[in-house]
């Protein structure tokens, strides 16, 4: 990452995103460098600033991950998708766009197989609950428990 940004910081003004990159007093932001560039005009090398937003949930979890292990792989793969994702906010492309592609993939498919398994816990605890409410129905009309156990889980 030092060599994608020149600092990291706690940002103060965003509220719903994650992070966003911002460029250091002095130095062009991304549209003057494009306008500087649409004239011919030689634009020096420059790193921006990452701002991150403390409050954003995903640094609470990111940072739960951290305190378990430090060394835990995904913890990289976040950093680089928030420094693609503040690169896409400024109107600028990801450095490695198949990588970026890709670990976005991994990651839905992970969520998808997480939600996989809590549908099967949820089919479980329903199918547990349906016992349950059979063995205390008085008349036996375990159609009708199941039809609404369903319902609430849909």
């Amino acid at each position: 990452m030092k060599d994608q940004v020149k600092d990291v910081r706690l940002s103060g003004r965003l509220t719903d995103s994650a992070c966003c990159l911002v460029a250091d007093e002095g130095d062009p932001d991304p549209q003057m460098e494009k306008l500087l560039k649409a004239m011919g005009q030689e634009v020096p090398a420059t790193k921006r600033i990452l701002e991150i937003n403390p409050a954003h949930s995903l640094f609470s979890e990111m940072n739960r991950i951290f305190e378990k292990n430090k060394d835990e792989p995904i913890l990289k793969d976040f950093i680089l998708l928030l420094y693609d994702q503040a690169l896409l906010l400024e109107g600028s492309k990801p450095k490695d766009p198949s990588a970026f592609t890709q670990a976005i993939a991994r990651l839905m498919v992970e969520s998808l197989e997480k939600q996989g398994d809590n549908l099967h816990l949820l089919s479980f605890v329903v199918d547990f609950t349906l016992a349950m409410v059979y063995n205390h129905t008085v008349n036996g009309d375990i159609n009708f428990h199941y039809d609404v156990m369903r319902m609430s889980c849909a």
